[in-house]
């Protein structure tokens, strides 16, 4: 096989290039009414009263810190199996982030939660890692804000139901449409919320109502682009086939495998996994380097994903101190993540788990 076999590659249909070249002849580029309708969509997708499009999930992340005002001496709590940019935006705030340690499904372990709040905690954040949503997250009865990190999980649904983002006890959601996910604007991102507030929209625009003249904070620019809503929107409107795509893959290697994916047992009738990565641990005994080598030799390419950051990340260990969370390190240190997405057939698929079985098996008998 000769294409190398590879995760999140951008799925870009026609319909995509006909909406973009639509729009770019409307010579509406900029922020417009095209963001305005990606905003009003995700009002009803997560059954929130406002949402605020932002040029990525970052930046939306970063504006819920400058709304809460959280700053030097406030204390976020945080997962350490995330992207860098979650943590690395609590340190630019001057507040800390306080790691919790992950649960078998790899997602916060909130039975340590009381342990780690102080009277200087002022977020809680929770990461719906791989896709699976975080289902006890809604349970945290604590008055502190609190946010999801949806960026890897659009197309995912709660226990009950729901959609993901709709949770009525988690004050703020963040979306992300970066190149690699599941729906992609090339970049963006989305937070929804239900705080009767203008700051979302004012400081993304630098704090600008109508016209310069007319500033009301000192904001600064995050706005999304039009181009960028146009190609969200067209890839909204087939998500259910996406996610019905993915979970196929998924329930495939769940059936040819012969290792676990931890997240699978925790999918029932009402609970769908967006499935942004398919995600397992190899055993203590294997040299994952040299494991995910071997596979490159057969054109399958497997990811490495969110290094434990406090053990790794140099630039968080100037600035906090370490903090043990065993089991998020045991998982950093073995997990790989199995090609999965719209540019690979079932075909594709049955070859990656059994190859990935082939070299398993030789591994461990080394």
């Amino acid at each position: 096989m000769s294409m190398m076999l590879s995760c999140n590659k951008p799925n870009i249909k026609e319909t995509d290039l006909f909406r973009l070249e639509r729009q770019y002849k409307t010579g509406d580029l900029g922020q417009g009414n095209i963001v305005k309708d990606l905003e009003k969509t995700f009002t009803v997708y997560c059954n929130k009263y406002y949402a605020s499009a932002y040029s990525s999930a970052t930046s939306a992340f970063e504006t819920i810190l400058k709304y809460l005002n959280i700053g030097p001496r406030d204390e976020v709590i945080l997962s350490p199996l995330t992207f860098k940019s979650i943590p690395y935006s609590v340190i630019r705030s001057g507040a800390k982030p306080v790691f919790i340690d992950t649960n078998d499904s790899y997602l916060p372990d909130w039975s340590q939660l009381n342990q780690l709040i102080t009277y200087k905690t002022k977020l809680i954040v929770t990461t719906s890692l791989y896709g699976l949503p975080d289902n006890n997250f809604k349970n945290i009865n604590q008055n502190i804000w609190t946010c999801e990190d949806n960026s890897q999980s659009i197309g995912a649904k709660y226990k009950d139901g729901k959609n993901i983002g709709s949770s009525l006890n988690t004050d703020f959601s963040i979306f992300s449409f970066y190149a690699t996910k599941n729906i992609t604007g090339c970049e963006g991102g989305v937070v929804v919320h239900n705080q009767d507030t203008d700051f979302f929209d004012l400081y993304k625009n630098n704090g600008i109502v109508e016209n310069i003249d007319n500033q009301i904070i000192l904001g600064t620019n995050l706005r999304m682009t039009d181009i960028n809503a146009t190609l969200i929107l067209s890839q909204f409107d087939r998500l259910d086939h996406i996610t019905k795509h993915r979970n196929n893959h998924a329930k495939i290697y769940h059936n040819i495998l012969n290792i676990e994916n931890k997240q699978y047992k925790y999918i029932n009738e009402n609970t769908i996994h967006a499935f942004h990565q398919y995600t397992v641990e190899l055993p203590e005994n294997i040299d994952r380097i040299s494991f995910v080598d071997s596979l490159k030799q057969k054109s399958i390419y497997l990811g490495i994903y969110y290094d434990y950051l406090t053990n790794y990340d140099y630039k968080l260990k100037r600035v906090i101190e370490f903090q043990e969370t065993p089991n998020a390190l045991d998982q950093s240190d073995r997990c790989v993540s199995l090609p999965i997405g719209m540019n690979l057939s079932h075909k594709d698929i049955e070859y990656i788990a059994k190859t990935f079985n082939t070299y398993l098996d030789r591994s461990i008998n080394e």
